[in-house]
């Protein structure tokens, strides 16, 4: 074989190996600083998000950006809709610019959906809300209700390949306070 060959031969085989190392690189996915935390009275934390009350209002908020910035949003919520009614919904400012997918209120059947991502050319703000849920009390005698994120909820993470799954107990609304 001459020594052009050679080279050629190396050269090819250079590239087969660079293709082949970067096809079988895989992310790896470290979940020890996405804690599972309950907090304060009155506010919930799961999987990367956390509900905040306020008086006739409920914040969802992601917990923090310490290692995946989300860029993609499909949240569920549930709520019981004897208790509440959900009137708006104001989306947050996690991103400077927002594309909402889907922003639907079903007060029939007491669920709240949220599809959006972050917008084209769009950076996070490092604030951390995802939307404010508005709400009226149609029971007054009621003294709590609860809300939970359903577990056909996704969100987005940059350059992971799959989407992480919001799972989580509910929270437990005190209402009486709200009236």
């Amino acid at each position: 074989m001459t020594k052009k060959y050679k080279f050629i031969y190396f050269f090819f085989f250079g590239i087969f190996a660079v293709i082949l190392l970067v096809a079988s690189y895989e992310v790896k996915n470290n979940f020890s600083d996405i804690a599972f935390l309950e907090g304060k009275s009155r506010v919930f934390r799961n999987l990367g998000v956390h509900f905040e009350p306020q008086p006739n209002s409920v914040s969802l908020l992601f917990d923090n950006f310490n290692t995946y910035a989300p860029n993609a949003f499909s949240i569920k919520i549930k709520y019981d809709p004897k208790t509440i009614k959900i009137t708006s919904v104001h989306i947050g400012d996690i991103w400077t610019s927002t594309n909402v997918l889907e922003k639907e209120i079903d007060n029939k059947n007491g669920i709240v959906t949220l599809s959006m991502g972050q917008g084209f050319d769009s950076q996070l703000t490092g604030k951390l809300m995802i939307a404010n849920l508005n709400f009226q009390v149609l029971n007054p005698t009621s003294k709590s209700t609860t809300l939970s994120i359903l577990p056909d909820s996704y969100y987005g993470v940059t350059k992971m390949k799959n989407l992480l799954n919001i799972t989580g107990k509910s929270i437990l609304l005190n209402i009486n306070k709200n009236l």
